[in-house]
């Protein structure tokens, strides 16, 4: 039971905004009538809910999937906020510190980590792209078992957007200080990827970004709202500033002529990615943007619209209304002379790059193995 006795309103005012922001209703805190002076009371299951959320955390002994223990084990479902207990030291030390984190944010609001959350912290590193391209991830394992981590029944945490649920490099490097160190510590990363993490994405800067580090590699947009993502092709990066699904017209008709933020007609959310696309009305290719997967379809925000901004589709191009007019509509594009297009080129470039090097060095490895394999077979004859 918990009294609000001696509580001023407006204190009271504020700690009952604080208390609802911190439990959902999933966890059974019901304050829909309190008031100064009165208690409240927990049924069984949030007090059950409660137990568990102030047990003692276990230990997270390392973040390399290929070192992981039964005692990394972790349950992290419904928590809105997960405190990872580990130590930096020896691994037998028994010096622990922890970091918090959380599952993600929408309109200011945190949702908590979904339910059946339980498996293994790890570091995520892609072999085929950059250092900063590094996360912390989690992975889903049905039973507490390191050799099942890779099993047909395992998989990524995912956010509500389908993409992979992380943090970034940038983050741990910035504000995440154990989880920092754990990675040095284990070898994971290094201490000059670290500095420049720190140094090339500023803590501010990586909590409002997504990141991409393959001209094709998806990301997630809303329709209600602008957002921004940073392009990276080391030792440059690009922030991209994304109102496609947002209009001026509205705002012209409104306001004359002072320049205001765009008006989003649409709510919702889709996975997206850069292409390049020859159009009908240009002689050379153009970046256009494709939704690839529609995670909310989208909703009018605006009673009676005509439409003059076209909806989004799955599998299509986002279009835009061509010179001013609603009745004719064109593909979202940039040309490869601006900035977004030389950056995106540039990415494009270093791939093909990399990926010719991977495969004459597979090349090489295979001659040398089929120059190998030819003296043994003279030697034997012989």
């Amino acid at each position: 039971m918990i009294f609000t006795r001696g509580i001023s309103p407006s204190k009271f005012s504020l700690a009952s905004r604080f208390i609802t922001s911190r439990f959902s209703p999933n966890n059974c805190l019901f304050l829909h009538s309190l008031r100064p002076y009165q208690s409240l009371r927990l049924n069984s299951s949030s007090a059950a809910a409660v137990r568990r959320r102030t047990a003692r955390k276990p230990v997270i002994s390392t973040l390399d999937p290929k070192q992981l223990k039964p005692s990394d084990y972790v349950d992290i479902s419904e928590y809105l906020e997960y405190s990872i207990r580990s130590t930096t030291e020896d691994p037998n030390s028994a010096a622990r510190t922890s970091d918090c984190i959380t599952y993600y944010k929408h309109k200011g609001v945190e949702h908590p980590f979904p339910q059946h959350s339980a498996g293994y912290f790890y570091f995520h590193r892609p072999p085929d792209l950059p250092p900063m391209s590094g996360a912390l991830r989690f992975r889903c394992v049905p039973v507490n078992d390191p050799g099942a981590f890779d099993s047909e029944e395992s998989s990524d945490l995912l956010r509500p957007d389908s993409l992979p649920w992380e943090v970034p490099l940038s983050t741990l490097s910035n504000a995440r200080p154990l989880l920092r160190d754990l990675l040095l510590r284990d070898g994971l990363v290094t201490a000059d990827e670290v500095e420049e993490s720190m140094r090339r994405f500023p803590f501010t800067q990586s909590r409002r970004s997504d990141f991409i580090f393959r001209h094709d590699q998806m990301f997630s947009i809303p329709f209600e709202c602008m957002h921004i993502v940073t392009l990276v092709n080391d030792p440059h990066q690009f922030r991209f500033r994304s109102a496609v699904f947002g209009e001026r017209r509205l705002v012209a008709q409104a306001a004359g002529s002072v320049r205001r933020p765009p008006v989003f007609p649409y709510s919702g959310r889709a996975l997206v990615r850069f292409e390049l696309m020859k159009l009908p009305r240009y002689s050379e290719a153009r970046v256009v943007l494709r939704v690839v997967k529609m995670v909310v379809p989208p909703t009018l925000l605006i009673p009676d619209y005509d439409g003059y901004l076209p909806a989004p589709r799955e599998g299509k191009l986002i279009t835009r209304p061509h010179q001013g007019t609603g009745k004719h509509v064109a593909a979202w594009s940039r040309a490869l002379g601006s900035p977004l297009g030389r950056f995106l080129r540039g990415m494009y470039r270093k791939e093909r790059s990399r990926k010719d090097d991977t495969a004459d060095d597979e090349s090489e490895s295979e001659s040398d193995s089929d120059s190998d394999s030819e003296s043994g077979s003279d030697s034997d004859s012989e």
